[in-house]
């Protein structure tokens, strides 16, 4: 018999979703929910049995329909939790093999990746992104292409941002493009995002931008109201015009209102949005600004830590607005120990 005391799964479920944002996808869920079982000292349940006890307020499922710790399934294998604000999700870990979301379960995925490049790491303000993630640099392989395409729903977006190709990734470049290729995506769109209104004079060739390029999975879902069936919600941009930020809180940090344009450009509200490499954290909280649920990686624990915070913070100065959609600039600056203040 269990303690008058111990914890229902619901509880439980509830709490460890809770402490990731209040959003996790199901396979999440069920290992730390076994976890902290286990560490309780109590018999484990069945998966089917944790699965149970996620209730889905909006339809009734579940072991019980009314209660303090109700859930609500946003999309296959995603559930968050139902609370007063925004949910998000903050995994501190490796995010290449996608392996704890289901199939056709997010509907875009953003990628910054921390690409192997030596010789540019070594130079001017890249010393501290190599300082930071000596690690954890890498390329590319079609794994990492196969598992994107895995977990998208039909008609989802990929969006990748690269660098300006140059004598030294020039061949990773066009490799990048084949491995999205061999997966099954296809091309959509290449738009410049123009970082730097005086460019740096630096190599060959003057740098004011980089690159995000568009891939679908299978043909695009409709998304514009009117017009042709493949348009994003509007159609894209020649070009992303929106200045890099001034103080930069991450080495590879972008503007937030780059990565809402973008959100907002293809998905649709309530959608699941998955960046692998959470860095600064902007594109989750652009995702939470125009009603999406973020689901963020990021391998390093001081910048995981930092985005969680940020998220936090984002999210009760949205719900302090009594609003569910606000244009309102901010800034989120933090201190020493990840806690973060906004002016």
């Amino acid at each position: 018999m269990f303690a008058t005391n111990t914890p229902s799964i619901h509880q439980i479920a509830w709490e460890e979703i809770e402490k990731l944002g209040g959003l996790a996808p199901l396979q999440k869920i069920y290992k730390l929910v076994i976890e902290r079982m286990k560490n309780m000292d109590i018999p484990l349940p069945r998966l089917d049995s944790i699965r149970g006890a996620l209730v889905d307020k909006t339809t009734g499922t579940g072991r019980r329909a009314t209660g303090d710790y109700l859930f609500e399934r946003v999309a296959k294998g995603v559930y968050k939790v139902i609370k007063d604000g925004d949910s998000f999700c903050v995994l501190n870990e490796s995010s290449r093999n996608l392996n704890i979301l289901e199939d056709e379960s997010v509907h875009a995925v953003l990628a910054d990746h921390p690409w192997f490049e030596p010789k540019s790491h070594k130079s001017g303000n890249q010393k501290s992104f190599t300082q930071d993630y000596a690690e954890e640099t890498f390329r590319y392989t079609i794994e990492d292409f196969k598992a994107k395409y895995r977990v998208l729903v039909d008609g989802g977006y990929l969006v990748e941002n690269l660098p300006a190709e140059n004598a030294e990734n020039t061949e990773y470049l066009m490799n990048i493009r084949q491995y999205a290729k061999e997966a099954g995506f296809h091309f959509y769109a290449l738009v410049p995002w123009i970082k730097h209104r005086v460019p740096n004079n630096t190599g060959r060739t003057q740098k004011d931008r980089e690159y995000l390029i568009f891939w679908t999975k299978n043909k695009p879902r409709r998304l514009a109201p009117i017009g042709k069936p493949y348009f994003t919600r509007t159609m894209l941009p020649s070009e992303f015009d929106i200045s890099a930020p001034a103080r930069k809180q991450h080495q590879a940090e972008k503007p937030k209102e780059l990565y809402k344009r973008i959100i907002d450009l293809i998905t649709e509200p309530n959608d699941v949005i998955v960046e692998q490499f959470g860095g600064s954290g902007n594109s989750a909280v652009a995702a939470l600004e125009i009603n999406r649920h973020p689901i963020v990686y990021e391998i390093m624990e001081k910048f995981s830590k930092k985005i969680f915070n940020k998220l936090k913070l984002a999210s009760q100065f949205k719900l302090s607005l009594n609003t569910k959609n606000t244009n309102t600039n901010y800034e989120l600056v933090f201190g020493e120990d990840g806690q973060a203040t906004l002016f």
